[in-house]
């Protein structure tokens, strides 16, 4: 075995056996140091890949993802100096062998390199959750957007299909929730009854609540007989349980109200198979009709 008298010979005997280089290195570095290019390449990678996601989904957001793509080149352009200091560490390790208070004063500045990544991370995390939280709250602004559409829509486009599904003519806006609608008179008259029939004991407070906040009451009639038929309309973007039972509560009522035929039915862009199979369900008579708009915005 080769004797080791000054640090040219030592360095010499690394430089000859690479099993003694490597072993030098896990000694001088840690663990974590040595696995930090790869797990920052990792977490740079799954990271482009959850920034390609966003930018399909929200475009309004685009801004935001370059801003965090710029942050990702700046860790990128960090793990190129750590590389260099690394090189300048064993640099370092070669010229300074001897005086082993500055290696140690140069893994402890290693340390605190490692502190600093780990809280770049911690920030960038929180980038994420930021903007996560703002993707949420642009979904919910585009919801608003597409109901309060739906809603304008709704006159013209769901008139025609009443109409069609119900076989019936001549039929009327009485009432729209929180819009104004062609015939006022209509509307008063329907406000009216709804009142009278609450004070006469036909329909309870929450029923004539309820009449009051339907999305969109009409009339028609009935080809078959020329009878009068009711319609309560509730519309959703998706349509959900909530919106079907409304529209039995509503149609119920107006029944009770008016004494004549009433149907529920629901207006929506989009329903899960569940939700058609409880408006399919008939409870007491009250079979609920479903229209969906394909005229999404």
């Amino acid at each position: 075995m080769a004797t080791i008298h000054t640090t040219d010979d030592f360095i010499r005997l690394l430089r000859e056996n690479p099993e003694f280089l490597a072993a030098a290195r896990r000694e001088l570095l840690t663990k974590e140091l040595l696995d930090l290019p790869q797990w920052f390449s990792e977490y740079a990678r799954r990271t482009d890949e959850r920034l390609n996601a966003l930018e399909h989904d929200v475009k309004e957001i685009k801004q935001d993802i370059v801003v965090i793509k710029a942050d990702i080149v700046g860790i990128n352009a960090d793990i190129v100096g750590i590389k260099a200091d690394i090189v300048d560490i064993k640099a370092d390790v070669k010229v300074l062998q001897d005086d082993m208070t500055e290696v140690k004063s140069d893994i402890k500045s290693l340390k605190q390199g490692q502190e600093d990544l780990r809280q770049g991370q911690e920030a960038l995390q929180q980038n994420y959750e930021s903007l996560n939280q703002r993707q949420g709250r642009l979904e919910t602004m585009v919801d608003s957007i597409r109901g309060h559409t739906l809603e304008i829509k709704m006159p013209r486009r769901l008139i025609g299909m009443l109409n069609a599904a119900l076989d019936t003519r001549r039929m009327r806006i009485h009432w729209r929730a929180g819009h104004d609608f062609p015939v006022r008179r209509l509307g008063d008259e329907y406000i009216q009854a709804v009142e009278d029939a609450a004070d006469d004991g036909i329909i309870s407070a929450d029923e004539e609540t309820r009449l009051m906040q339907t999305d969109m009451v009409v009339r028609a009639r009935k080809n078959s007989d020329g009878s009068a038929l009711w319609v309560a309309v509730e519309s959703s973007g998706v349509i959900n349980l909530d919106d079907i039972e409304r529209a039995r509560q509503s149609a119920a009522a107006l029944g009770r109200v008016f004494g004549e035929d009433a149907a529920p039915a629901v207006y929506g862009y989009r329903i899960a198979e569940q939700q058609r199979e409880q408006a399919a369900a008939a409870e007491e008579g009250q079979k609920v009709l479903i229209f969906i708009d394909r005229e999404q915005i």
